[in-house]
């Protein structure tokens, strides 16, 4: 399954203490959007910058669309947004994160309801692995061909909490009231908004395992090669669609080309189970079938001369009984969703 991590991301009208008068007034910008996040209580997580995903240089952001949700005279299409991807960077912020805009922005001063997605890492910090569209809701999706540390851990942010209910879309809005003078003073409606982050990739960790064992030299895997196949190796999301984990809702296929992933080392088959990759591989949910395991051993960690198994796929590794694996030179591998 995914990894089990969920950001609470609000956004709220934050107050300063006034001493002389034991109240609190909030002294900043009324119409801009201020942004601040909490960790989810359920999340396995520390609160520290160092737990959000995808940092750069010991820093993290997000990027963040809205749209008006109503009024006729306005743009309510996600193709002309009010906010445009805009990028915030993260820190920490009382045990959780804050998010500052890197341009500010402001509710409208009409009062009008914005609805909002957000999602990381931001597009010029992803390795060339994310484009945005068009549409200004999608993300396409490339894993890489040959390095899959460079694939960023992608969050995406659609509702306030974890049902994917459409009545739980990201809205809110600052009243249109005002003082005598004019001056507009609306609160932000609601006070807190929730906005829960969720992982839309899935993980793979590769093992291996030795239950046959050469009885003269130490027999060892020296190569695995984790093959994906083109048509799993590109995608794009709608970040409007369902989140549940480990399904393919919300994505489309797009053409493109093998990824192949090596990794080399000397694991010993009479030594127990071994990670072959340290960093997961992350894949688009359920595409297992698109999946090959290739590997190779040798009979002893000095030699050179390698031999390779017959390719083995993902979803036959899943399938396969306990009983037949005793019959191989290797547990090829085990997948975590």
């Amino acid at each position: 399954m995914k990894k089990i991590m969920i950001l609470a991301a609000v956004a709220a009208t934050l107050a300063a203490c006034n001493n002389d008068e034991d109240a609190f007034v909030d002294n900043r910008d009324p119409n801009v959007i201020y942004m601040t996040a909490g960790v989810d209580a359920t999340a396995v997580m520390t609160r520290t910058l160092n737990g959000f995903p995808n940092q750069d240089m010991e820093s993290a952001k997000i990027a963040v669309v809205a749209r008006y949700t109503e009024n006729e005279n306005l743009a309510t299409d996600w193709t002309a947004p009010y906010i445009d991807n805009q990028p915030a960077t993260v820190s920490d912020k009382d045990g959780g994160y804050s998010f500052t805009w890197i341009t500010a922005q402001y509710w409208p001063v009409g009062g009008n309801k914005l609805q909002f997605i957000a999602y990381s890492p931001i597009v010029d910090e992803s390795n060339g692995c994310i484009a945005t569209n068009v549409d200004k809701k999608s993300l396409t999706i490339t894993l890489p061909a040959t390095d899959n540390t460079q694939m960023p851990d992608i969050i995406v942010a659609n509702r306030t909490d974890e049902s994917n209910d459409e009545g739980k879309k990201i809205i809110g809005y600052k009243e249109n009231t005002s003082a005598g003078d004019g001056v507009n003073e609306g609160a932000q409606n609601p006070v807190t908004i929730n906005m829960q982050f969720r992982h839309i990739l899935s993980q793979l960790d590769v093992k291996v395992k030795g239950n046959k064992v050469n009885a003269t030299n130490e027999a060892v895997v020296s190569k695995v090669e984790v093959i994906v196949a083109a048509a799993a190796t590109k995608k794009t999301f709608d970040m409007e669609k369902d989140l549940t984990p480990a399904i393919e809702a919300g994505f489309t296929a797009e053409s493109g080309a093998e990824s192949k992933y090596t990794y080399t080392g000397s694991w010993s088959l009479n030594s127990g189970t071994h990670t072959v990759n340290s960093r997961c591989i992350y894949l688009f949910p359920e595409t297992e079938r698109s999946v090959t395991v290739r590997i190779y051993v040798k009979d002893a960690s000095t030699l050179t001369s390698e031999t390779q198994l017959p390719d083995v796929g993902a979803e036959q590794c899943k399938q396969r009984s306990s009983e037949e694996r005793q019959e191989n030179d290797s547990d090829r591998h085990n997948r975590r969703y």
